[in-house]
C-alpha cells in the first residue's frame, strides 16, 4: 500500500490483505494541497509509525499527522462514516486570503467532491 501510495498523483491509496478472519483494510491518504514529495515522506514516516514503535500489534491503528492519515482495521471501514475517531484541530495560522479560500472551498464543495476524494487511479 505505501508503495502504491507513493506512486499515485493523489496521494491516496486502499488495500486488503489476507483470508477470511486474517483479512486487514487499509488505507493512506495526503491532504489535496500536499506536494507529491511531501506527501511520499509522510507516508514512508506513518506506515514506519503504525509498524513499531506505537502501534505494534494492535489489530486496529489510525494515525493522524498535518499531512497525511494513515488507517488500517481488521474491520472493513471503506465508504463508511467514522465519527467516533474524528477530532477537531487548528494550527491556529490565519488564511492570507480568506475570500479566496471560501471561494476555492465553496467551488470544490458544489463539484463532484466525494468521487474525486474516493477514486482511485
Amino acid at each position: 500500500m505505501k508503495k502504491k501510495a507513493q506512486a499515485s498523483p493523489h496521494g491516496f491509496a486502499k488495500a486488503t490483505a489476507g483470508e477470511g478472519s486474517e483479512r486487514v483494510y487499509g488505507l493512506v491518504q495526503c491532504r489535496g494541497d500536499v506536494d507529491q514529495e511531501t506527501c511520499n515522506l509522510c507516508i514512508s514516516t506513518s506506515t514506519d509509525q503504525v509498524i513499531h514503535p506505537y502501534c505494534g500489534t494492535s489489530l486496529d491503528a489510525i494515525i493522524w499527522y498535518e499531512k497525511c492519515q494513515l488507517h488500517y482495521s481488521k474491520t472493513d471501514f471503506f465508504g463508511r462514516l467514522n465519527i467516533k475517531n474524528s477530532r477537531n484541530s487548528s494550527t491556529g495560522r490565519k488564511a492570507k486570503d480568506p475570500k479566496a479560500l471560501y471561494d476555492k472551498l465553496a467551488s470544490l464543495l458544489k463539484s463532484d467532491l466525494t468521487s474525486e476524494a474516493t477514486r482511485e487511479p
